[in-house]
Parts: structure tokens; sequence; C-alpha cells
């Protein structure tokens, strides 16, 4: 029996090998990069040393070619508006005020010993006030202990509340 399943990326049917019974994916290309692309998203979660190589290769790549981007904005100066504007869309959909928006208004003499800002950012005015004491204490988790590092001895481990097995 011949049971047909759907292709993950596209929907299609899929016919079932006897020697891959996990294929979850067809052979178009498309479907192949989401594949990848799903295996490289799940191997980014839980590898770190995954995410650190790829964090290594960027940089090193930014450190060889520096000025990248901006000669690619010279470029294509078309793709450097769209990205203006795009950013602009971004910012007023999270609510950022434009950098020109903001102004300090006036000093204020109220507290002679301390220097206080009043700001106006979109139309509402902040005064800012330097903070001398931290107001909250960071509290900490008590520490954990570890009992049972002898597992030799059938001790129970605190930490997996399990029974240490060799």
């Amino acid at each position: 029996m011949n049971i047909r399943k759907k292709c993950v990326a596209c929907r299609e049917p899929l016919p079932v090998r006897p020697q891959c019974k996990n294929h979850r994916y067809c052979r178009k290309a498309d479907c192949q990069r989401q594949r990848k692309n799903q295996w490289q998203r799940s191997k980014r979660l839980k590898d770190k040393a995954y995410q650190q190589n790829e964090k290594d290769s960027g940089r090193t790549w930014r450190a060889r070619h520096p000025n990248y981007w901006r000669e690619y904005r010279e470029k294509n100066p078309a793709y450097a508006q769209r990205n203006r504007l795009k950013q602009q869309a971004r910012n007023k959909w999270r609510g950022k005020p434009k950098p020109k928006q903001e102004k300090i208004v006036e000093q204020s003499a109220a507290a002679p010993d301390q220097e206080n800002i009043v700001i106006e950012i979109a139309g509402k005015t902040f005064q800012l006030t330097e903070i001398t004491e931290t107001p909250f204490k960071r509290r900490r988790p008590p520490p954990r202990e570890q009992v049972g590092a002898d597992c030799k001895q059938g001790r129970v481990d605190r930490l997996t509340y399990s029974k240490c097995g060799r």
C-alpha cells in the first residue's frame, strides 16, 4: 500500500518511500530551500556554537568589506530611498519620535543642586532629573545546592530531582 503524504512546503502529494519514512518535503527547489531555512532556523535557536560561528563569520566579512553598504546605497539610490521610507514607517508604527522633534525647552531652577532638564517630545513635556540612588534592589535567586556530586553512592541530585545512575 503506497500511502501518500503532502509536502510541508507546497502541500502537493508526496509519495512515501520505504527507504525514507520521515520524508516531509518534495524535491522542488523552493521546497528544498524552505527545508534548509527551517533547519537553519532551528539550528540557530538550539546550537550556541552555531550561533557564535555565524556571528564571527559575519563580523569577519564586515571587517573585510567595510564600505559595502555605503557603496551599495550610492549605486542603488532607489533602494536607499525605499529603505528610508520603510524605516520611517516602522518608527511611526513603533511610536518612536523623529530625532528633529526632540528639543530642550528650558532648564528648571527648582533644585539648584541637581540639573533638571525639561524636554518636549511629540508635543508632550518631560522633566529629566539625575537619579543618585537605585530605587529598587535587584533580587537574586538563592544559590542552588549541588548535593550528590558522587553518583556512585546513589545520592539524589537536587537539581534534577532524580536518582543519579550510571
